[in-house]
This record gives C-alpha cells, sequence and structure tokens, in this order.
C-alpha cells in the first residue's frame, strides 16, 4: 500500500490513475455515484473533492458522466432505497453473476468484493433507469 504525504497527493494519484486507464481503453460514459453530505466529515469531503476532480478528468477527454444518488441505486437493483449493500449483492448474485461472498474487508480467506459489487450496481441502475438492456 501506497503512502502519500498529503490527501491532495492521494487524490490526485487516484486521478492520475484513473487518466491512464482512460487512455488504455475507449470509453464513451462514466456512472458515478452521488452524494449527499449529510455531515461535514472529512472523509464526505474528501470524497466530493475526489469526484470533482474525476468529473474534470472525464470532461477534459469528452467521456460522458452521469451521477445517480444511492437511494436511485438502491431502488433500482433491489427495489428497495433503504436496502442494505449485502442485499444489493444478493440481488446482483441471484440476477447477474455470482463473483462471492460479500465482503467489505479483504482477509487471507476472503477477498475484497464490496467495491465489485458497488460498480456492478451502479451499472446495473444505470442500465434500469433509462430501461437499457444489457
Amino acid at each position: 500500500m501506497k503512502i502519500f504525504p498529503s490527501d491532495i497527493d492521494r487524490l490526485t494519484h487516484i486521478c492520475d490513475t484513473l487518466e491512464e486507464i482512460i487512455k488504455s481503453y475507449d470509453i464513451e460514459l462514466c456512472v458515478l455515484e452521488d452524494s449527499i453530505p449529510v455531515r461535514n466529515s472529512k472523509s464526505v469531503l474528501q470524497l466530493n473533492i475526489l469526484k470533482g476532480m474525476i468529473i474534470r478528468s472525464l470532461q477534459k477527454k469528452n467521456i460522458k458522466t452521469k451521477l445517480i444518488y444511492p437511494t436511485t441505486v438502491k431502488k433500482m437493483v433491489t427495489g428497495n432505497g433503504r436496502a442494505t449493500k449485502e442485499q444489493i449483492a444478493q440481488t446482483i448474485q441471484r440476477d447477474l453473476i455470482d463473483i462471492g461472498k460479500y465482503s467489505d474487508k479483504q482477509t487471507k480467506k476472503q477477498e475484497k468484493t464490496s467495491d465489485i459489487y458497488d460498480s456492478l450496481a451502479l451499472v446495473l441502475a444505470y442500465l434500469n433507469k433509462g430501461r437499457r438492456k444489457i
């Protein structure tokens, strides 16, 4: 795990990595989870700064960007806007693909799958919102 001297250095590294990925693939659309800051925590502020940096990186390459609220993702995937991440993973496992048990932490015995399930949920919500087919 790389250690960064500051939060700005870490956020810049994330955007630099994204820009390398953009160079490698023909990306036309990026779907991001939008957020409503409910409290003035450092992590929420950092996520909003990162989201702005990502959107700027995407726009510089003329990549269309769509934002979807977490409750919309939950509603579109499970039918329940208050579904848990585990319920979302179960729906994806049942209806799309089973990549393994939902896990928010990586251990020696268990891979971290939460980010993959989150990404799949965003794609499904985007496709369902416009009634697009996979």
